[in-house]
């Protein structure tokens, strides 16, 4: 009957609701169900009409446990609304891009995560597209692959990256030049704060760089065997903050020791590998073997690996 069927829909709605994010298996969804009949014997066909319509209505969403099962999880109001009208292929695979945040995913990793057959992810991803549900964006890995993440997301900060999403080493050479002369002129020591705040005012870089970007064009220069770091005794102050609103910054205290860096003169060439593209790499944080991001698919890893002999 329709108050048995609203009856059932409410029930599971409940048990979905207190599994919270873990999601419930239907062996569970039916044991619960019964515990609540006192033992008596579920309906499996209503219960499987049930769940249909709650995942077509945008009540329920499927999630996978790390095995592989199956499990359903009741939905946010929020989610349903973004959800409306789309089938439960769609939905599947919009929720796998959301899993990702501004990483991204590759069109072959939704295959593969969603079961989907290789026809199917084009269209779905074309609809959701359309929708303005996902974007689709350039790989920094690999710029021959496209990523997609949610529509409101923006991709992970990368100013060293052209609007090619190529990394740009006319750029970085001219940041790591002047940063170097900036140094030479100093007669000093200078500290990664110096050099940021110098970075900032000098105008350098059309885009924001943080005190981490800043940071890894001194760590190649050190590899590069253009500077050198030295602890130096730091004044009792206050550091700018490192997104460069000038206040929370980092306090110490009068005679604790501070890395800073000064000019290093060397005669005759460089060890390779101070060339390594690496050193000067935004992702090598995410960079792993066998992974979306690793040695084997970078390209500028294997033009130095190719011209390593040659040194």
């Amino acid at each position: 009957s329709m108050a048995s069927s609203l009856s059932m829909q409410e029930q599971l709605l409940d048990l979905c609701e207190h599994a919270g994010g873990a999601g419930v298996k239907q062996d569970d969804l039916q044991r619960g169900l019964r515990e609540a009949a006192n033992g008596a014997d579920v309906d499996l066909a209503a219960m499987a009409d049930a769940l249909n319509r709650m995942l077509k209505d945008g009540m329920l969403k499927i999630g996978k446990m790390a095995d592989g099962t199956l499990v359903y999880k009741r939905q946010s109001t929020q989610e349903a609304t973004l959800f409306h009208g789309l089938t439960s292929e769609e939905r599947l695979v919009l929720q796998l891009i959301g899993t990702t945040g501004n990483n991204g995913m590759w069109t072959r990793d939704i295959r593969l995560r969603s079961n989907l057959q290789q026809v199917q992810v084009p269209k779905i991803l074309k609809t959701l597209e359309s929708r303005k549900l996902i974007k689709a964006v350039k790989s920094v890995a690999s710029k021959n692959k496209k990523m997609y993440m949610l529509f409101d997301l923006e991709p992970p900060h990368e100013p060293f990256y052209n609007d090619d999403q190529e990394l740009d080493q006319e750029f970085i050479s001219v940041l790591q030049s002047q940063i170097v002369q900036f140094i030479a002129q100093q007669n000093r020591a200078c500290t990664l704060d110096d050099c940021w705040k110098f970075v900032r005012t000098s105008r350098i870089s059309n885009v924001e760089l943080r005190h981490e970007d800043v940071q890894m064009i001194m760590d190649a220069l050190v590899y590069d065997a253009r500077l050198e770091p030295a602890q130096i005794v730091a004044r009792a102050g206050k550091s700018s903050a490192a997104g460069g609103s000038g206040s929370g910054g980092k306090t110490w205290a009068k005679g604790t020791t501070s890395t800073a860096y000064k000019p290093l003169h060397t005669t005759g060439a460089l060890n390779a590998m101070a060339l390594v593209p690496c050193s000067a790499c935004t992702l090598v944080a995410s960079c792993e073997e066998a992974h979306q991001i690793s040695p084997e698919s970078c390209e500028y890893f294997t033009s130095w690996l190719g011209g390593v002999d040659s040194w």
